[in-house]
């Protein structure tokens, strides 16, 4: 149930301490659409782009690889194999910086042991209290449906959204500080499919 709970909320959004690079791959003259490389171990989901050299390489749908297997510019990842290849053709072996969100250990007793003297969590420590009310709202809502349960779980959710807001407001300071703090939370920032002021996005999913 504990990672359960941690699961779910790493889904809400791209937290910013979950973001990692892979540099350890590179592309090589004469690389195709099928010139596969290996995704990270821990790979979870990627980001907007990659880059090969100092050129962005857009994702493309996996179904869709076929279409685009002669434009340049583009990638796509095989998750059901752990592994993505660029499209086109490539002129020159550069090295393919790839940013994407990481998969944490398990939070397991064995790793957490593990966790604690080795890698920190990806929880900040004076908010790790919002998993054990996400934990709380699963057993009492679900495992546990009693009529005392439910009433207590109106209190877990209540709690557990405070701390969330609190969860998301340290994200949001990350990415202020990564933009200058020259943008509010929720600026008007077009995304890559839309002009500009024709809708909202959030710091959350960048």
């Amino acid at each position: 149930m504990l990672n359960q709970a941690d699961a779910q909320i790493r889904r809400e959004r791209n937290w910013q301490i979950l973001k990692k690079v892979d540099a350890s791959k590179s592309s090589a003259s004469g690389d195709t659409y099928l010139s596969y490389k290996t995704l990270p171990s821990d790979f979870d989901r990627a980001l907007h782009r990659i880059y090969v050299g100092t050129t962005p390489f857009h994702q493309i749908p996996f179904e869709e690889y076929i279409i685009w297997k002669d434009s340049p510019n583009r990638f796509y990842i095989d998750l059901l194999n752990d592994r993505y290849a660029l499209t086109g053709q490539q002129a020159a072996a550069k090295t393919i910086t790839f940013p994407y969100i990481h998969k944490p250990l398990s939070l397991d007793t064995t790793a957490v042991a593990s966790v604690a003297t080795t890698t920190p969590s990806w929880w900040p420590n004076d908010l790790r209290y919002v998993l054990a009310y996400k934990m709380a709202k699963l057993y009492q809502g679900n495992i546990e449906p009693d009529e005392i349960s439910f009433r207590m779980t109106k209190e877990q959710e209540r709690e557990f959204e405070i701390g969330m807001e609190a969860l998301r407001n340290w994200d949001d300071e990350i990415r202020l500080s990564a933009l200058d703090s020259s943008r509010g939370y929720d600026a008007d920032l077009p995304t890559v499919d839309q002009e500009p002021g024709s809708g909202l996005l959030k710091l959350g999913d960048l």
